[in-house]
């Protein structure tokens, strides 16, 4: 490659380390699939999307029911703090949970790279608390039957539970909680 192009595409180091500093502080991921999925649907009320942003932290592809979050990927880039990961999908809270994501073994693979490596790392080991999946697509009880021994060979346990989020101030009783042994 050519040396000028080279020093034209390498990032300036004050802004690894501003990155590096915001992404160090990040103690919980909140992923509300309804603003995943848009763009500027809202824009009259001045409320946008991240769908453009999707591809960075999703696996994707044209068919929606095969699109998982990139667990591999936010673990490498919030692994000093991160204690909690809350995928859901609500429009406001009148009008409750709508389904979030699919339970699929796109799902369940990268899940569990995801583990691997918070129990690979020192850090992320002792802080990440847990995974929370509020109303996924797919049935909670059927999926903790048919995986839970894998998660437990990981370290890890499946429970049906309820969450309450605490700043919306809603409840839901259809919830996949992975948390540690």
């Amino acid at each position: 490659e050519d040396e000028s192009m080279q020093k034209a595409s390498d990032i300036p180091l004050y802004i690894c380390n501003f990155f590096a500093n915001f992404v160090n502080n990040i103690q919980k991921i909140e992923l509300n699939m309804r603003y995943m999925n848009r763009h500027k649907e809202g824009e009259k009320k001045s409320r946008f999307g991240y769908k453009l942003l999707k591809p960075l932290f999703f696996i994707m592809t044209e068919n929606t029911n095969s699109e998982t979050v990139n667990f591999t990927k936010l673990f490498k880039i919030f692994r000093r703090k991160l204690t909690q990961i809350l995928i859901y999908n609500i429009k406001s809270s009148k009008q409750g949970w709508l389904k979030s994501i699919y339970l699929n073994d796109m799902f369940l693979c990268e899940i569990l790279n995801g583990i691997q490596i918070i129990n690979k790392s020192v850090i992320l080991s002792s802080i990440f608390k847990q995974f929370v999946i509020i109303n996924p697509y797919d049935s909670i009880p059927i999926f903790i039957r048919n995986n839970q021994l894998i998660f437990q060979q990981n370290g890890w346990n499946l429970h049906h539970s309820t969450y309450h989020h605490p700043k919306r101030g809603v409840a839901s009783k259809n919830c996949l909680l992975i948390t540690p042994q």
